[in-house]
């Protein structure tokens, strides 16, 4: 299971002290932000997205990583791609596009994680948080079974509802 750890705060300069715990660095120039669109973002342009962030709003840090074990064992996952589909199940479940920024991190540890920024205009709950994990972790299966299949020729589609509904049960 993916874990994923959130959150929060209502100051752009939490925020900004956040980004800059994941933003690329001279010790670490391998680091690359990326945001809603998949496009790589640099830091000025990650914090204008913070400054510019409407209020009411609430800045959520968080960690998505997938579990070294079962899921990103070969460390072959699209971290980029279950981000992407992690945050925007999020922002359907809220009713609207999140605009965030993530990066991944790989330089320390066994797991592979990211590291994301996003912009709410509330608090999230349990249920929304439910979301998270659940997403995550059907992303990663989902990623793994077609990485698996593809090297055994098998690989049959299946729909991310129905990953997430069998999960469940």
């Amino acid at each position: 299971m993916t874990i994923v750890r959130a959150r929060y705060w209502n100051t752009s300069q939490a925020a900004h002290q956040y980004l800059r715990t994941f933003a690329p660095t001279a010790s670490h120039p391998a680091r690359r932000l990326w945001s809603t669109d998949g496009a790589p973002r640099s830091l000025a342009a990650a914090t204008a997205l913070i400054d510019r962030a409407p209020s009411p709003r609430l800045f959520y840090g968080l960690l998505l990583s997938p579990d070294p074990t079962t899921e990103d064992g070969p460390r072959d996952l699209d971290l980029q791609e279950l981000t992407d589909q992690t945050l925007r199940a999020l922002g359907r479940r809220i009713g609207r596009p999140l605009p965030w920024v993530a990066a991944e991190d790989h330089e320390h540890g066994r797991s592979r994680h990211i590291h994301a920024l996003a912009i709410c205009p509330r608090r999230l709950g349990l249920p929304d948080l439910a979301v998270l994990s659940e997403t995550a972790t059907g992303v990663a299966y989902e990623q793994r079974r077609y990485r698996d299949a593809q090297e055994s020729g098998s690989y049959v589609p299946v729909a991310l509802e129905q990953l997430l509904e069998d999960l469940r049960a």
